[in-house]
C-alpha cells in the first residue's frame, strides 16, 4: 500500500507542471526551515453586507482567537474557524482578535452571520504552494499534490484543508465521485486530525452525496459526523448542527 501511495503521489506531481516548480516544504518528512505555517487564519473574502463587513473585517486580516461571554478559544486552522461561525450563527455576539498590517485588532460581530472565506496562515514555501495552485489551470490536481506533499511533512491539518478544497471543486464536475475518493484519503489519516476537522470532513462528504441526490449515502456520513461530534462534549453546537443535517437527510428517506 505504501508503494502504491508513493506511485500515486509521484503521478499527481508529474501531471501538474506549475506545482513542480515550487520548492518542496520538507525533505524526508521533515519541514524545511523556511516552510512556515503560523497559527491563525487569513480572511480571503468578505461578503458584501455581511456581519463581518459591518464589523470592519477585510481581506488579508489575520484572525488568531475568539471569545463570547465565558467561552473562548484559539484559531489555529480554518477548521477552528468553522466553530466560530457556529458560535456566531447560533449564539451571536462573538468577538474575534487578530492583526492587520502588524497592528492588533478586535472585531465584534454583533448579531449578524459572518459570511467570509478563510485559509490557513501560510508563509514561506507553503504560501508559494497555495498561490501557485490558485493560479494553476489544473487547480484541483495542484491542490491534491500540495495536500499530499504536506501530509508527508506531517502537516495533517493543512494537508486536509488543501485536499478538502480539491474535493469541493471536484464535486462540482461531471466526475464528482472522484471527490469522494479525496475525502476517503483525508479520513484515512483521521487519527492525526482534530475532532473538529474529522467532523467537518464527514459533513462535507455527506453534503457531496446530498447535492447529487444520493440521500442514503449522505445520511451515512452525517450519522458518522454526529457520532464524532459527541466526542467534543455533551450538547455542543457541532452536535446540534450535525443532528439538523441528519434529520434533513433522513426525512427524505421516509
Amino acid at each position: 500500500m505504501k508503494v502504491l501511495n508513493t506511485i500515486l503521489t509521484i503521478a499527481i506531481f508529474a501531471s501538474v507542471p506549475a506545482f513542480s516548480q515550487v520548492e518542496k516544504p520538507c525533505k524526508g518528512g521533515r519541514p524545511q526551515k523556511d516552510a512556515g505555517l503560523i497559527p491563525g487564519v487569513v480572511i480571503e473574502k468578505v461578503e458584501k453586507g455581511s456581519g463581518a463587513e459591518k464589523a470592519g473585517l477585510r481581506k488579508g486580516d489575520f484572525i488568531l482567537s475568539w471569545s463570547r461571554a465565558e467561552a473562548d478559544g484559539k484559531i489555529d486552522s480554518p477548521f477552528d474557524w468553522g466553530w466560530v461561525e457556529m458560535e456566531q450563527a447560533y449564539l451571536q455576539d462573538v468577538t474575534i482578535r487578530g492583526m492587520r498590517e502588524m497592528q492588533l485588532k478586535t472585531w465584534n460581530l454583533g448579531q449578524k452571520s459572518i459570511h467570509v472565506s478563510t485559509r490557513p496562515n501560510f508563509s514561506g514555501s507553503r504560501l508559494r504552494f497555495y498561490t501557485t495552485c490558485e493560479k494553476s489551470k489544473n487547480k484541483i490536481q495542484c491542490l491534491q499534490a500540495a495536500g499530499e506533499q504536506l501530509a508527508r511533512c506531517r502537516e495533517e491539518a493543512v494537508s486536509a484543508w488543501l485536499l478538502e478544497q480539491a474535493a469541493d471543486l471536484q464535486g462540482e464536475t461531471a466526475s464528482w465521485r472522484k471527490a469522494d475518493k479525496i475525502y476517503e484519503r483525508i479520513l484515512s489519516r483521521g487519527q492525526d486530525l482534530s475532532p473538529l476537522a474529522v467532523v467537518d470532513i464527514l459533513r462535507f462528504r455527506g453534503s457531496l452525496f446530498w447535492r447529487h441526490e444520493e440521500r442514503v449515502k449522505a445520511s451515512e456520513y452525517y450519522e458518522q459526523a454526529l457520532a464524532q461530534s459527541r466526542r467534543l462534549g455533551k450538547d455542543n453546537l457541532l452536535t446540534v448542527q450535525s443532528l439538523v443535517l441528519l434529520s434533513s437527510a433522513s426525512w427524505y428517506l421516509v
